[in-house]
């Protein structure tokens, strides 16, 4: 990001002095409910040719690309909030998008409810999402479901209620 790219030659100087094995750049999540993604891009990624020499690779890895796999989140973790409600994810916020609360249900009851039931299901071949998640709109995977990036069922809801 902007205010963070001078440092990265100082991040890899770090990790070798500590003997980490590899230093990974990871892009960042857009927030869910921003407007102006663009905007937001141009504004928080810095523009590349104030970066030093040899940046080319990290402006490919900072630049956010729909992954062409399968959400790993949904299939092998899950975030507890301090609240002890569960997120599908950490890049989401916000109770609205909670996917259960452990204070009230089990985590088996949590992990194979509807909501994760249906988000799984935006990335299976033959998948049909059931209820809208916030997993619809996350722009970090690409979706399988009839390779149409955005399931049919879950459009027509969307016109519907604009």
């Amino acid at each position: 990001m902007r205010h963070n790219i001078h440092q990265v030659d100082e991040a890899r100087r770090l990790a070798r002095e500590l003997g980490v094995d590899l230093l990974r750049f990871i892009p960042v999540g857009m927030p869910f409910d921003a407007q102006e993604k663009d905007a937001l891009r141009r504004d928080w990624f810095p523009q590349f040719d104030e970066t030093p020499e040899g940046m080319e690779a990290l402006q490919y890895q900072l630049l956010q690309r729909p992954k062409k796999s399968a959400c790993f989140y949904l299939y092998r973790s899950l975030t507890v909030n301090p609240d002890a409600r569960v997120s599908p994810c950490c890049v989401v916020y916000g109770e609205k998008n909670d996917f259960g609360d452990l204070l009230a249900e089990s985590h088996e009851t949590i992990w194979n409810n509807e909501r994760y039931r249906s988000a799984r299901a935006l990335f299976a071949h033959d998948g049909k999402p059931t209820v809208r998640t916030i997993c619809d709109r996350c722009n970090i995977f690409e979706r399988r479901v009839k390779n149409n990036p955005r399931p049919p069922s879950l459009l027509q809801v969307r016109n519907a209620s604009l």
